[in-house]
């Protein structure tokens, strides 16, 4: 996360699917990592829940199906 972090200087990250919303306490561990990984003087991209919640791959999945373009 940090590393993708500086690299593409995002402000923000979800984490989300039904791997980010049915293991307990994993955006809160990658918050506390990602501040504990990172450089002294490096901002920092806030570290969210997705509000897709589970159905994430699904909503991406059917988004490519139809041919559209993710943006954010």
């Amino acid at each position: 996360m940090v590393n993708l972090g500086e690299l593409v200087q995002c402000t923000e990250v979800r984490i989300g699917g039904g791997f980010g919303h049915g293991v307990p306490g994993l955006v809160r561990a990658v918050r506390e990592e990602t501040r504990r990984l990172a450089r002294p003087g490096t901002p920092l991209p806030a570290v969210r829940r997705a509000t897709a919640g589970a159905r994430a791959s699904l909503h991406g999945a059917l988004l490519l199906a139809r041919g559209a373009t993710i943006t954010g």
